[in-house]
Order: C-alpha cells, then structure tokens, then sequence
C-alpha cells in the first residue's frame, strides 16, 4: 500500500491507520509487528470504520452494545423534556433522532443474536411516549432490519450493484430432481453453502439468504420493481 501510494503520489498518514488482526481461534499470538511508511502500527482491539466497528473476532456485540447506549443516552434526554411535549411529539423525535441510530448498517450486522439489546431501548421508548394506539402501529426493529435486508438482497440478485457485489451473491438453487424442496421452492432460491462457523452463518448473505429462499412466490413482481418487492416482502413478514 505505501508503496503504490509513493507511484501515485498519494501520501497516507500512518497515525491515523489502524491495525486490527482477525481471528476466531484463541491461541494465536497477538504480537505481530507491523509497520506503515516506517512507522509500527500499535494492535488495535476495534477498528471503526463508517460507524461500523469490527472486533477482532467479527463479533458484533460490541457495535450493536455500543449503538444500544448512544441510543440509551438520547432518549434519556427525551425523559427529561418530556412534560414539554405531546405522545405525537415524542413518537416523531424517536423516528426521526433515535432509531435511525439503532439502524444504520442493519443488513451488515443484523443477523447477530445481540440485537436483543436494540429492542429493550425500545421498549423504553415506548413508554416514555405511553400511547399504544400510536407505537402500536409502529413495525418492529426486526421487521425492518429483515425489509431492508432482503430489499439489498432482491438488488444484488437482480444485478442492480457493482459487478463486484454481484459476483459475490450465491448462485441459483440446483433442481437435478423433483423433490418436495425444489417443487415447494420459487424460481429466485439460491443455493447456500454449509456454515462451519456462526460468524459466517450471521453475516448477510447466508443470514438473508435463508429468508430470501423461504420467500413466497407472490412477494416477487413479474419485472424488476424494487417498491413492489418492499411492499410484497412487508405485508408478507406483518402477517
């Protein structure tokens, strides 16, 4: 890297880049020496990048924890301002400040087992707004992280991305035979690889894919139509 840097004239900071070294195993040495335009980089036990951070062990615990307090933290500030505002008001400030924090980048990491920590910040958010017929009406954290999912999904399926992410989708499910699988199966199933490690069976692909092959037929439009799919796979998941 630094070197293809010097050819292209582009000079990198070596302070500000971050070493992290990935690994499931427990009984690797962690004392690797690494080093940027002459200058070691120290081994870092998180690396945050575009409000994502990734722990050595590609567990999402601690992002998911981390998102999970900043949330606590705002909506501590809405408890105390609440006698200033109505249910309707309260409600508006969560969608709009609170749970699009709990959100972003939901398709990279929500198919780990700790987004249970999402939903108790929300269901002290409901009753900070204490108005059922309005937060009744409001879909599940997991409800949207799956329709946002699969909306990604439907995408890259379709080829509506980069080459490089559409290479990286799996490919048709094979039907060398009528079986109850391939004949209860729609025509957009994919094959899945057999997951050895739960890290890779949480992560997007295998996690989406699963719900993407579980799919009825009548939730994919005839043409590409990326609204019509939202529609279809939300009333779908809502019933």
């Amino acid at each position: 890297v630094s070197n293809w840097g010097r050819a292209n004239f582009v000079l990198f900071n070596a302070s500000k880049t971050q070493f992290l070294q990935l690994f499931t195993r427990h009984n690797l040495p962690d004392n690797y020496p690494l080093f940027f335009n002459d200058t070691q980089l120290p081994l870092s036990s998180t690396l945050n990048t575009l409000v994502l951070s990734f722990t050595k062990n590609l567990n999402w615990k601690f992002h998911i924890s981390t998102l999970a307090k900043s949330a606590s933290k705002k909506l501590g500030v809405l408890w105390r301002l609440r006698p200033f505002f109505s249910p309707s008001q309260l409600l508006a400030l969560y969608r709009g400040l609170i749970r699009p924090c709990m959100e972003y980048g939901s398709h990279v990491w929500g198919g780990s087992t700790h987004t249970a920590l999402l939903n108790r910040v929300e269901s002290k958010a409901f009753c900070l707004i204490n108005s059922p017929p309005l937060t009744d009406c409001l879909d599940s954290l997991s409800h949207r992280r799956n329709v946002a999912s699969l909306s990604i999904f439907y995408r890259y399926f379709h080829a509506d991305c980069s080459s490089e992410l559409a290479n990286c989708m799996p490919p048709p499910l094979p039907r060398p035979r009528c079986t109850r699988l391939s004949t209860s199966s729609h025509p957009y199933s994919v094959h899945l690889p057999n997951a050895r490690v739960n890290q890779y069976l949480h992560s997007f692909i295998p996690y989406t894919g699963k719900l993407w092959n579980s799919l009825p037929l009548s939730v994919f439009p005839p043409a590409y139509d990326l609204n019509s799919f939202k529609r279809g796979v939300s009333r779908h998941l809502s019933n």
